[in-house]
């Protein structure tokens, strides 16, 4: 058993990526270390809620939630969409970044997005869980 914990506390702060994996969809970002506060990724410069232990330079990940993303006219990046899946009351949408890193995004249903089509991709993670590159532990 990896993590024993209440299925909120699974979610939102899994012990690794395999318990983050399991527990619900997820993507990962790559970015380097600035400092303590901040790492740069594709969408630019993040400041991190809690100071990270690790050295400037150091390679992380973040995990990115679908519900993180909001898709759109414009973003701050320009994604295409690869895929799509219709749940209800919203859409699942995988979404290739500039770099070929590709992200899940659910968006409300209304919002009708063709496969191939251009779309804004925003970051919305206002408590980024971050990840070692090498052992899949969580750091923040």
């Amino acid at each position: 058993m990896l993590q024993w914990d209440e299925p909120y506390s699974l979610y939102h702060g899994p012990a690794n990526r395999l318990v983050a994996d399991f527990i619900g969809k997820a993507a990962y970002l790559s970015g380097m270390v600035v400092d303590s506060r901040h790492r740069d990724t594709v969408f630019g410069r993040i400041r991190l809620p809690l100071p990270l232990a690790a050295e400037s330079g150091h390679w992380l990940q973040m995990m990115i939630r679908p519900h993180e993303l909001t898709l759109g006219e414009k973003g701050q990046l320009t994604g295409r969409v690869l895929s799509r899946w219709f749940r209800d009351t919203d859409t699942l949408y995988l979404v290739e970044l500039p770099t070929s890193e590709e992200l899940l995004a659910s968006a409300p249903s209304s919002l009708h997005l063709e496969e191939g089509q251009q779309v804004g991709v925003t970051l919305n993670a206002t408590h980024p869980l971050l990840f070692d590159t090498q052992s899949a532990r969580r750091l923040t």
